[in-house]
């Protein structure tokens, strides 16, 4: 109803009797026939929650979580006194780790990186109502060996896919049938499939003592971090709010 008349919702108490006019009708009805199929509210709003911000999103992009936002918090934790850094954020989606990482530190160089031109369309979108000055590539993370991926990183941080696609059927219909399947899903014989391009790509690009931030599927918590571990990294696995095994930091070692 805010989203519809502009109003929050102490405006409308006050304006009680004031009934909908013809065109609020009419987007009511489109947004509950919308719902009613099971779409998510951020993707018919075109709009999400993001720690303090409201993102744009749309079926090209994932819609943020707070898993996510843990993942920002710690980055920002680890580094709450470092003025100049550069980070690549690797599968963007809507662009809201690398906005959110940004905002909150003005001096760092923040590249956004998505296969997705229409995911990057809309991190531009979010980066200039948001006043984040961020810098877009468009990368596969599966090439290592991309030209756009950039030597002497400090950063690399991924909310990769990693639901085995045996897992759709699961899922909730919100998720299964309009979030991007490229952006959720990943091979029942290889699930960790991203995450060893990511091992890759930050023994190539990380300076020495520079480390990767993930997001994981709480599944393989501990089959990811051996992963980094044989790759000569030095893990630290940490659970969410929801006390699941979620997000990984890996450094990479002198």
């Amino acid at each position: 109803m805010e989203h519809i008349t502009g109003k929050k919702k102490s405006e409308r108490l006050v304006a009680v009797r004031q009934e909908l006019n013809e065109t609020e009708r009419a987007n009511w009805r489109g947004i509950k026939d919308r719902l009613l199929q099971g779409e998510p509210i951020q993707y018919v709003l075109n709009e999400a929650p993001f720690l303090e911000w409201i993102f744009s999103v749309n079926r090209s992009t994932l819609i943020p979580r707070p898993e996510t936002e843990e993942l920002v918090a710690w980055i920002l934790s680890d580094h709450s006194s470092a003025k100049k850094l550069q980070v690549l954020d690797a599968g963007t989606g809507s662009g809201c780790i690398a906005i959110a990482l940004k905002i909150n530190r003005s001096g760092w160089q923040i590249i956004a990186a998505d296969i997705s031109r229409d995911a990057l369309s809309i991190v531009k979108e979010n980066a200039s109502r948001l006043a984040a000055e961020v810098e877009t590539q468009e990368i596969d993370i599966l090439d290592i060996n991309h030209p756009a991926w950039r030597t002497g990183c400090d950063i690399i941080v991924s909310n990769p896919p990693y639901i085995p696609i045996s897992e759709k059927e699961w899922l909730a219909t919100h998720v299964s049938r309009f979030e991007p399947e490229r952006a959720l899903f990943v091979p029942d014989d290889h699930p960790l499939l991203f995450y060893e391009a990511l091992g890759l790509a930050a023994k190539n690009y990380l300076l020495p003592g520079g480390m990767l931030y993930l997001e994981i599927n709480q599944a393989f918590g501990a089959a990811t971090t051996s992963l980094l571990e044989q790759m000569d990294f030095q893990v630290t696995l940490r659970k969410d709010l929801q006390g699941n095994d979620r997000m990984i930091r890996a450094v990479k070692k002198n």
